[in-house]
């Protein structure tokens, strides 16, 4: 997978559950050199009333608080829709997903699968 140096790109996490999510706080991690956040939005099958907030921080960390009062189905979400700058070509290029909660009613955890890295290279 090639971005392309100076052509912005999205980049979407999808979960998978058979239960109701409630709350989905996440953390993020970019180089910044690489790098620049464009955008941060909740993902469009998230629920009509999501409660959604986020902080980028210059270390290249990205924090999320993202909620639903009256959650939200899970059988194929999109939590989240990050759109990236590449700044500088480069060889490999990763964004990870380094802490994840997925909470059901009541503050429940969901329990889910390890989250690959997003991978790629950026081209000149």
């Amino acid at each position: 997978d090639k971005v392309k140096l100076g052509t912005r790109f999205d980049v979407t996490l999808n979960v998978s559950s058979g239960e109701l999510l409630h709350a989905w706080p996440m953390r993020l991690r970019f180089d910044p050199a690489l790098f620049d956040v464009i955008s941060v939005k909740p993902g469009r099958t998230v629920s009509s009333d999501p409660t959604f907030d986020y902080r980028v921080n210059e270390d290249g960390s990205i924090l999320v608080g993202a909620s639903a009062q009256s959650g939200t189905r899970a059988t194929n979400a999109e939590l989240l829709v990050l759109t990236l700058m590449p700044m500088k070509p480069a060889p490999a290029a990763e964004l990870n997903v380094t802490a994840l909660t997925l909470q059901g009613p009541a503050g429940r955890p969901i329990a889910y699968d390890r989250i690959v890295a997003y991978k790629t290279s950026i081209a000149p």
